[in-house]
């Protein structure tokens, strides 16, 4: 025990100090070592933890275990022929110009991961056996640990080994193809070309399908409508007993016209003859026979427009059948017209899948990246490190 430093500070005062003594400054020298060994012991700790254990994993999974995975490679492009609005010999000398066709090309490159062309893979190219290959490793091979054998998770596992995309500047489309055997790869990304191709196909059919059914629709419509007028008409000339109004009325009025000329003529020798020997018995014959004609004449004006039953009131309904014949008739002529020019179009594709650069052969692996992977891992772990520990003091800074 150390003794008591005794002094006197004012009269009648003596101020007691205790003076440390050798023995309690070892003891407070061990518990600082020991302190600094507890620190050094969990730095070792984090260090294993997060930097030698994860890093460790990393290098014998992708040293050891990780499976090479090939990619082949394709670009294509979806070009349309130019429509043109020729017929004829016009239509085929004329040279077919061809344009990119951006909507069908990002239709092919969703069809690339559909479920179709799955489907199309599984049935006759043996997709279930590319993605099991020996080769495989436990993690990404069908089916697995975690993946049961089950159609979704066999799809989740084909879009995960092909990628497509288009650029949108020139247009052209990229198809990679991952696997765990080159040919594999190269083979798969030919089948998916071949079945976009087909696709293409039945897109062309059915627009000239289409194109000819509804074409077809339109030149039976336009018949069916000349033969519902025509019908209209005979029936009308059956009712009205009149064959063409407008020609029953052009006779008429040139019969007029003759008789009037007639009348005038035997007025004019009656009043001649008047004048000459009124009481002539050819004065009689004249007036009874202008009497005649001018009752031919009231007659024939009386059938053109007198009655109910004159011709011109009969002709506003045959004009508007012969308007409504005429116009179906032009109608039917441009649907003939339409029908010829669509079975020349079918007869030409509009749409082509043009391979700009075949599915290669990978002779290297271009999966995993085993360095790179390494590095991210080391220093991703020593950044966690060195952030732990940083947390770490400040909080025993604050605690003492």
């Amino acid at each position: 025990m150390s003794a008591p430093d005794m002094t006197r500070s004012l009269p009648g005062e003596i101020v007691l100090r205790e003076v440390d003594s050798p023995e309690r400054d070892s003891h407070g020298g061990e518990d600082a070592s020991s302190r600094g060994g507890t620190l050094l012991r969990r730095h070792l700790v984090f260090l294993a933890g997060l930097v030698f254990i994860p890093t460790a994993a990393v290098v014998a999974y992708i040293g050891f275990i990780a499976s090479d995975i090939y990619v082949s490679e394709s670009r294509f492009i979806v070009r349309s022929a130019a429509h043109s609005d020729l017929t004829g010999l016009a239509a085929l000398i004329q040279n077919q110009g061809m344009s990119r066709a951006a909507d069908e090309t990002y239709a092919v490159t969703e069809y690339f991961r559909s479920r179709d062309a799955a489907r199309v893979l599984v049935e006759n190219h043996e997709l279930k056996d590319v993605l099991s290959r020996p080769e495989a490793d436990l993690l990404v091979r069908f089916p697995n640990f975690y993946s049961k054998n089950t159609q979704e998770s066999l799809y989740r596992h084909f879009r995960a080994m092909v990628t497509a995309h288009v650029d949108a500047n020139t247009g052209l489309g990229l198809l990679a193809v991952e696997a765990f055997r080159p040919d594999d790869a190269q083979r798969i990304a030919s089948v998916l070309l071949a079945s976009a191709e087909a696709l293409i196909n039945r897109l062309n059919d059915r627009a000239n399908r289409d194109a000819l059914e509804y074409a077809q629709k339109m030149l039976d419509e336009a018949a069916r409508k000349v033969s519902e007028i025509e019908q209209r008409i005979t029936e009308y000339r059956r009712r009205e007993r009149l064959i063409d109004a407008g020609q029953e009325a052009t006779a008429a009025m040139e019969a007029i016209g003759r008789l009037s000329v007639e009348l005038a003529q035997n007025r004019a020798s009656l009043d001649q003859q008047v004048r000459l020997a009124p009481s002539a018995p050819s004065a009689t014959a004249l007036r009874e026979g202008i009497s005649a004609l001018q009752k031919q004449v009231n007659e024939l004006r009386s059938k053109i427009v007198g009655s109910d039953g004159a011709i011109a009131t009969k002709m506003p309904e045959f004009e508007l059948l012969l308007l409504q014949r005429e116009l179906a008739a032009k109608g039917l002529g441009l649907a003939m017209l339409n029908l010829e020019k669509a079975k020349q179009t079918a007869q030409l594709q509009h749409l082509y899948l043009q391979t700009v650069a075949e599915p290669n052969l990978p002779d290297e692996a271009s999966y995993p990246k085993r360095i790179l992977l390494i590095a991210i891992t080391i220093g991703i772990s020593l950044f966690l490190f060195w952030s732990l520990v940083s947390v770490y003091r400040i909080v025993m800074e604050h605690q003492a």
